[in-house]
């Protein structure tokens, strides 16, 4: 069975959304890989870590940063690349 059997030239409008679309799963991808990441991460400072401290200043350190990079992840993916 062919998986696409449909063909249309590049300036067709079917062959722009489904750049557009392949571009939003792309991105998507990338935010489900970070936020499956984030517990691994946690939990690996939690483990490693020789004392409290350090555990808790990592681990918010890390929440921030991975918030962020989220926050602007997601942006990407509703406004498109003119929202970075």
């Amino acid at each position: 069975m062919d998986r696409e059997p449909l063909e249309f030239g590049a300036s067709e409008p079917l062959t722009e959304a489904r750049a557009k679309l392949d571009a939003i799963r792309t991105e998507l991808n990338w935010v489900h890989l970070h936020r499956s990441m984030f517990p691994l991460v946690i939990a690996g400072l939690d483990r490693d870590s020789p004392s409290p401290s350090p555990s808790q200043m990592w681990r918010a350190h890390y929440a921030r940063m991975y918030v962020d990079s989220q926050t602007v992840a997601i942006r990407r993916v509703i406004g498109g690349p003119g929202s970075q």
